[in-house]
């Protein structure tokens, strides 16, 4: 393993800087304390951030992301922490859109990841349950498939920012589990939360191995 420090990041870095110090617009928000920003903020820089090619930061190019490297990425993430900038949607760019690219139907692509890049839809998680916090071994909530239909049966609870958003990512166990201590994969799928979603129904995908 090459533990030399990568001669272009140094380059890399500067450029971030230069466009955070001279093309971000005087009264865009900035985010203060490392706190997400407020839904029009982040939605805004979103916008932004996209039109300069760099919509999607962790993803690779063949999903519409930057292909930058992992000290790349790192670099980009200090360097908007340290200029204050607004956030991005955590959820939407680093769960709900990496499960999508990798799992996703062509529909389903088609449907939210141009949506997610543009900055005109955010997501929240789903996780957490009554009985369960970070521990997604234990989640009970199901959705079973009735014609062409979800049935979700369940609760969840603890939805962060929420309020900020029209679509939901749950996640429940898998319909059949092995016979392991823990399930080999968790079930997500998508919700609308808001009778005025373009979202008209849930879709379900089978998320990455916890």
């Amino acid at each position: 393993m090459d533990f030399r420090p990568d001669p272009t990041l140094v380059e890399f870095r500067q450029e971030v800087r230069h466009f955070l110090n001279k093309q971000i617009p005087a009264d865009l928000p900035r985010r203060a304390h490392g706190m997400r920003s407020q839904r029009e903020t982040v939605m805004q820089w979103q916008r932004i951030l996209n039109a300069h090619g760099w919509g999607a930061p962790y993803w690779q190019e063949e999903h519409g992301g930057t292909g930058w490297t992992v000290p790349q990425r790192l670099a980009f993430d200090e360097e908007c922490a340290a200029a204050g900038v607004p956030s991005q949607d955590a959820f939407a760019q680093k769960l709900v859109g990496p499960v999508i690219n990798h799992f996703g139907t062509p529909a389903q692509k088609a449907e939210h990841i141009g949506a997610i890049l543009r900055g005109e839809r955010l997501w929240c998680q789903g996780f957490s349950e009554p009985g369960s916090g970070s521990d997604l071994a234990s989640l009970r909530t199901q959705a079973v498939r009735d014609g062409d239909e979800y049935v979700i049966n369940g609760q969840k609870i603890w939805t962060s920012y929420a309020h900020h958003t029209r679509l939901d990512l749950p996640a429940g166990p898998p319909p059949i589990r092995r016979q392991r201590s823990r399930p080999a994969s968790a079930s997500c799928w998508w919700t609308c939360r808001h009778p005025a979603s373009p979202c008209a129904r849930s879709s379900a995908l089978t998320a990455a191995t916890i």
